[in-house]
């Protein structure tokens, strides 16, 4: 019996790389948050666990036109590591709570009551 490759036909988690930073909680780091959204291919989101985390949409150099990995014997361990049970295709649920892709939406959310301490 041949296994498929679950990845086949799928680039989805080469086209961005997202990093975790601290969860806003002053004016200043909000300030910060409209900051990150005011550049292109920048978007913010809150992860599952509740982490918040900068995305930068820019495709891996190694992705290929056919949309594979053209450095799969040589990928980073992050990619290695990376498991399909909880991707954006094969995962189950959206793979975040809330996403910011501008400065609009963020400011919308902002304004629905958020408390936000001066410091």
């Amino acid at each position: 019996m041949v296994i498929k490759n679950p990845c086949d036909g799928c680039d989805l988690c080469c086209r961005h790389i997202a990093i975790e930073i601290d969860a806003p909680e002053s004016k200043k780091e909000y300030d910060q948050i409209r900051w990150f959204l005011l550049h292109e291919d920048i978007w913010v989101f809150v992860d599952n666990d509740d982490s918040w985390n900068l995305q930068v949409n820019r495709p891996c150099e190694k992705l290929t036109n056919e949309g594979s990995c053209g450095y799969y014997e040589k990928r980073p361990a992050i990619c290695r590591d990376y498991s399909t049970n909880s991707c954006e295709r094969n995962g189950e649920g959206t793979s975040f709570k809330l996403m910011w892709k501008g400065l609009e939406e963020f400011e919308k959310w902002v304004g629905e009551g958020k408390v936000i301490s001066e410091d």
